[in-house]
């Protein structure tokens, strides 16, 4: 669009200045150019307007089209593995979108068996929208550990579970982001 606003604006101007000063030469009035030249001027800065426009999208980001979400949304909800979809953030650049993801997640018994139910979402969600190149997933899972230990730490009240994914923990009902291995 922004390649074809500035040849359009180009062609647009050459087509004014040869009108305006074919009436010039035929008149044998001077103010006809002047008047060409105001159009001319117009004309760029309304490109320019529209084409500034265009360029701020592409530079800082976009959502993605409402139709796009829509779908995104219904691939997502589809999933066995997703009970609730909390929300959907895109970021589009330039043809490249970023998505970010919450969603309530069936439990799957492990960290791991979450991760792997995470990465089989993600893998269709790619198949399915080739022009997504990152996602983010924020998950929230209950999972009972068993018999974890609900000692809590002085610092955070938080149990001692330790892994890779927002979780609350049925035993002690904490909810927290954990970072090492379970």
């Amino acid at each position: 669009m922004v390649i074809l606003g500035e040849d359009m604006a180009a062609l647009g101007g050459l087509v004014l200045a040869l009108g305006f000063i074919g009436l010039a030469v035929l008149t044998g009035n001077p103010v006809w150019d002047a008047v060409g030249s105001i159009a001319i001027g117009i004309l760029l800065l309304v490109v320019a307007v529209l084409v500034g426009t265009q360029v701020k999208a592409l530079l800082i980001g976009q959502s993605a089209e409402p139709e796009v979400l829509a779908k995104m949304k219904s691939h997502l909800t589809a999933a066995p593995e997703v009970l609730e979809l909390y929300n959907v953030l895109t970021q589009q650049f330039g043809g490249e979108i970023m998505v970010a993801v919450k969603a309530r997640m069936k439990p799957q018994g492990s960290e791991v068996a979450l991760i792997e139910a995470i990465n089989r979402i993600e893998a269709t969600f790619h198949v399915a929208f080739p022009e997504v190149k990152w996602i983010f997933s924020s998950p929230i899972s209950r999972i009972d550990f068993g018999n974890h230990r609900q000692s809590k730490s002085r610092n955070s009240g938080h149990c001692n579970l330790r892994g890779t994914a927002l979780v609350c923990c049925v035993r002690c009902g904490c909810t927290k982001l954990r970072t090492g291995p379970l």
